[in-house]
């Protein structure tokens, strides 16, 4: 007879942490303790009389449902560990058959698989880091035997893994290289910490520059040294470019025709100069070193130079060219064309200053400023002495030539009166004198007005330019539309004798050149400003041939602009018409 599972359990099954499970021969589940109950959050009834596979479907092809059969086959104790997903945790299944009955006890070793699982990522990442180091990796103990390397140490140095266990540290590097090596790793186990650059001897004989940190540890309660070592032959060929490029850039520095001053718009010190400048200032080099850039300057530039190197410095300037005065150790001026730079230099903001001595032709620019100045002082007093004379001349001619003209018309009319009806031919002659008189009159006041309107002086600009407009149209048939802003314009009259003129020479121009049927004339005054734009619809022109060819009309409309202290710009195309514009500052007549 089969022995039956044993019926009654002790109470202590219930409390205690691990599962306990009885099943039966024919792995019906017979007894369940509550541990088994909260992990697999199922009661009694939905255990215990099913077979181990219905309760527990689960376990099928795991690990723990291979031990069962193995201990049914067996008769002997299993042990297997699996993971849980449900439950999320790692249960290990001791399985003790008896004799018609077999006993599982379940136990949560979650923490332990934990731990090793984390020992185990460690370990790999740690030799996944020493794989991947750019350099060699390697440990070894106060004897020269190595413990540990990485890949890399193997390949760098041609040797196997079996043959670097043999060697010692220093078979890695040359003799002479040798006793520098000793010291460093007795530095290293004395102090804790080196470093060195020393040429790595690879197998093949080759020697490739390295540098070597080393740390002291303490590994297996010993004493070793773990240390790195980067490959620094790209730094050397860069240290050594660099090298010849700053011997080059020393060279070009110095031998460079241009003056050349590098300094700081924080605190104005000057940080380099090259030879030129040495030559061209009087100052040495050790002079120049920590020198203020106000210290060669005139003291009226010191300001400018303040709000320049403020905006050099803050980078509302990047760039900059213009003209400085500098002076020289022994005091005398120069005048400097410098381009400015804004440029990093060693770390800190400085201006790289590209300067250029133009005091020869500052001086000869200045003496041609002052001859033309001279000139247009003379031609400004030309035209005032050529206004008078035209004012003399009208006056002469309105007065004298005039008078004379109306004497001689009333003695012809005299004359004309006394004689008979008979003398009908003597009649006829004289009547064509008196027309001839009173055309010599017309043209007398007409050059007498040419020459200097009297309406300018009597009733001012405004009236002036209407009458001058009306004349022009009536003259040559061109319409002439004339638009003032102000009923008035009250300025000096030697101003408004050069406005008169410009507009007189300009519709002259028209008359001449222009094959125009309509002028247009504006004058606005605003702002303290008074422009004059002067547009035709003519035929138009080439600006830049006009000019080269030097007209005087257009010469002299611009000279009348600059002695007035205005502006005169032509705007015109050919086919497309031509506007003319006056602008003057306005001064109001104050007498």
């Amino acid at each position: 007879m089969e022995p039956s599972v044993p019926g009654d359990f002790p109470p202590f099954l219930e409390q205690i942490s691990d599962g306990f499970l009885v099943l039966d021969s024919a792995l019906e589940v017979r007894y369940c303790n509550r541990r088994i109950r909260e992990v697999t959050r199922r009661d009694s009834s939905a255990l215990v009389g099913r077979h181990v596979w219905v309760a527990f479907p689960e376990m099928i092809g795991s690990a723990v449902h291979d031990a069962v059969l193995a201990a049914v086959a067996t008769g002997a104790h299993q042990q297997a560990d699996t993971y849980m997903p449900a439950l999320s945790m790692w249960l290990r299944f001791h399985i003790y058959p008896s004799v018609g009955y077999y006993t599982i006890c379940i136990r949560d070793v979650t923490s332990a698989h934990t731990a090793t699982e984390l020992l185990e990522q460690e370990r790999r990442f740690s030799e996944s880091v020493l794989s991947s180091l750019p350099g060699i990796f390697y440990m070894y103990d106060m004897t020269g035997r190595f413990l540990h390397w990485n890949e890399n140490f193997e390949t760098v140095s041609g040797y196997s893994a079996a043959e670097v266990a043999q060697m010692h540290p220093l078979d890695f590097f040359g003799g002479e290289d040798k006793p520098l090596l000793e010291q460093k790793i007795r530095e290293v186990f004395d102090r804790e910490w080196a470093f060195v650059e020393a040429s790595f001897l690879r197998r093949s004989g080759e020697r490739v520059p390295y540098y070597f940190t080393g740390r002291a540890i303490e590994y297996d309660g010993k004493q070793c040294l773990i240390g790195v070592g980067i490959d620094i032959t790209e730094r050397r060929r860069s240290e050594e470019a660099l090298r010849r490029s700053e011997e080059q850039y020393r060279y070009l520095f110095n031998n460079n025709p241009a003056l050349i001053i590098i300094w700081d718009p924080a605190t104005l010190r000057v940080l380099e100069v090259n030879e030129a400048v040495n030559e061209r200032y009087g100052y040495t080099r050790q002079e120049y070193m920590g020198m203020s850039v106000l210290q060669y300057r005139p003291a009226e530039d010191h300001d400018r130079i303040l709000t320049f190197a403020a905006q050099m410095l803050s980078g509302e300037v990047r760039v900059a060219r213009g003209t400085w005065r500098h002076l020289k150790k022994d005091g005398s001026l120069m005048y400097m064309d410098i381009s400015s730079h804004r440029i990093d230099y060693d770390g800190r903001v400085a201006v790289l200053s590209l300067a250029k001595d133009i005091t020869e032709q500052h001086h000869a620019e200045e003496q041609l400023r002052s001859s033309y100045e001279d000139i247009r002082r003379l031609n400004a007093h030309l035209q005032t002495v050529r206004e008078e004379e035209r004012l003399t001349i009208a006056r002469e001619i309105h007065d004298e030539l005039g008078q004379q003209l109306t004497g001689l018309k009333m003695d012809i009319s005299w004359l004309s009166r006394r004689l008979s009806a008979a003398e009908a031919p003597i009649q006829e002659r004289l009547a064509e004198v008196l027309a001839l008189a009173d055309a010599t009159i017309r043209t007398v006041r007409r050059i007498a007005s040419d020459l200097r309107p009297g309406i300018l002086e009597d009733l001012g600009l405004v009236a002036a330019l209407e009458s001058q407009s009306a004349e022009f149209h009536r003259r040559t048939g061109i319409a002439s539309l004339l638009e003032i802003d102000q009923p008035a314009i009250d300025i000096p009259q030697a101003e408004a004798i050069g406005v008169f003129r410009v507009y007189q020479e300009a519709l002259t121009n028209i008359t001449r050149h222009a094959h125009a049927t309509e002028v247009r004339t504006t004058v606005t005054c605003s702002e303290r400003t008074l422009r004059m734009t002067i547009t035709d619809n003519g035929c138009g022109m080439d600006i830049d041939h006009a000019r080269a060819g030097r007209t005087f009309g257009l010469v002299g409309m611009t000279e009348r602009a600059v002695m007035l202290g205005g502006s005169l710009t032509l705007d015109s195309r050919p086919g497309s018409g031509t506007t003319l514009t006056l602008s003057i500052p306005l001064h109001l007549n104050t007498t």
